[in-house]
């Protein structure tokens, strides 16, 4: 839950500009004795001190969470998705949630702008790069607001708990599915090994060695995950063989995104 605390409140140029003509207007006013240059005056004030008030009221009493991400491909863009709950009774405007990273630290991109309705919730979907395959914690996000003038802007980081699953990289028009027949001896890592049994059954088993440069994994772990990708749309049965960690053939999205997750932490403790 988002507290006074929390938050963290910076007055804009406009906030200044707003309360500048305020004492010159009470210094007027009194010598002159204009009731109309003292009620301008506190208008202005009670503008500027309304509008702070109204925007960190904005963002008091709201609850954030993020929805497990899907996993994505590295390289392209897993989109996270934010939760805010109003378990409030008043209409929460102009709330902006992005990367704290962005182009201008702090400052989300706009179409992470929401408006969150009482008691309801809004969703938010902050794109995040995915450079790197395997279990990546989730980012530093920025949540914000200026209503209602953009004299103030309140706002708090936040990193929430959890991870996002990047799969490794499928190659760019991989060799062939291989053939259904017996692996010869000496394959080198990644290289795919039939036995007999997988073979009678037209099924794919996939063996990983240690011992392979980097380069080399990363091309291995590519090819299989594009081997993966093949088998599962052509419908042929396929298993996974990495080391000591053997996942026995199979189709089907949870199998194969079983597969793409172990590709994508490989090589690892095993």
């Amino acid at each position: 839950m988002l507290t006074f605390r929390t938050l963290s409140i910076e007055l804009t140029p406009s906030f200044f500009a707003l309360l500048a003509p305020v004492a010159p207007l009470l210094v007027v006013g009194v010598s002159l004795e204009s009731v109309l240059a003292i009620a301008l005056a506190i208008l202005l004030a009670a503008v500027a001190i309304g509008s702070l008030g109204l925007c960190i009221a904005t963002l008091l009493g709201l609850r954030l969470r993020v929805l497990p991400p899907s996993p994505g491909f590295a390289g392209d863009a897993v989109m996270l998705e934010v939760r805010v709950d109003n378990p409030g009774p008043r209409f929460r405007w102009d709330i902006g949630i992005g990367l704290e990273a962005a182009d201008f630290p702090g400052c989300p991109s706009p179409a992470g702008w929401i408006d969150v309705p009482p008691h309801a919730y809004g969703l938010a979907l902050v794109p995040v790069a995915a450079r790197e395959r395997g279990r990546r914690p989730l980012p530093t996000l920025w949540i914000e607001t200026r209503h209602p003038f953009g004299f103030a802007r309140v706002g708090r980081r936040w990193t929430p708990a959890g991870a996002m699953q990047v799969f490794a990289r499928p190659e760019w028009r991989p060799p062939r599915l291989p053939a259904l027949r017996r692996g010869r001896g000496g394959a080198g890592a990644g290289a795919v090994v039939l036995d007999p049994m997988l073979a009678r059954r037209r099924e794919i088993g996939v063996r990983g060695d240690e011992g392979a440069g980097d380069a080399d994994v990363e091309r291995t772990v590519s090819r299989l995950s594009a081997w993966v990708l093949q088998a599962e749309y052509a419908g042929h049965p396929y298993g996974l063989r990495l080391g000591s960690v053997v996942v026995p053939p199979g189709l089907g999205h949870a199998h194969q995104r079983r597969c793409l997750a172990l590709l994508a932490d490989w090589p690892g403790d095993e």
